[in-house]
């Protein structure tokens, strides 16, 4: 989900496109035809959508509490951090806001980490070793976890 994320994550992620530090055979061509200032004009158009209503998936109540716990307080003993330190309404504009988003999309991210995508932005510097600390279940409990909470940070189950 595009709509609402900081201005500052959509450029970063549309550079990383056109200059190909983030391979998508349909956003790379897309970006790369783009000036910078097309760029900015399009993060900037985004960011100040409001969020779609999305489909309630049907969710696993357990597994969206124990994402929760790991959204919230981490589980240091695998070194891995609270992933709300970084990925809440306020946090840094680099970051991309997860409320909401889908979970589908979200759990395939981190196996793509998990699996060993080479890191080629900044942001996966520091994402892709915190989702090669995640096991199967805390990558689907974090996603359902998101993705039961609106932007506006309430959950929607």
């Amino acid at each position: 989900v595009l709509h609402g994320q900081p201005v500052a994550f959509l450029l970063a992620a549309l550079d990383d496109y056109a200059h190909a530090r983030r391979p998508s055979g349909i956003m790379q061509p897309l970006a790369s035809d783009l000036s910078p200032e097309d760029r900015e004009q399009v993060a900037r158009y985004y960011a100040g959508l409001a969020p779609p209503a999305a489909p309630k998936p049907a969710l696993n109540l357990q597994s969206v509490e124990r994402g929760h716990l790991l959204a919230t307080t981490g589980y240091p003993a695998s070194r891995i951090p609270a992933c709300m330190d970084c990925h809440n309404a306020t946090s840094l504009e680099v970051y991309p806001r997860l409320a909401g988003q889908h979970a589908v999309y979200m759990a395939n991210r981190l196996r793509l980490w998990k699996s060993g995508l080479p890191a080629r932005s900044s942001t996966d510097l520091i994402m892709a070793p915190i989702a090669r600390s995640l096991s199967e279940q805390q990558i689907e409990d974090v996603s359902a976890y998101f993705s039961s909470i609106s932007p506006a940070g309430k959950q929607d189950r």
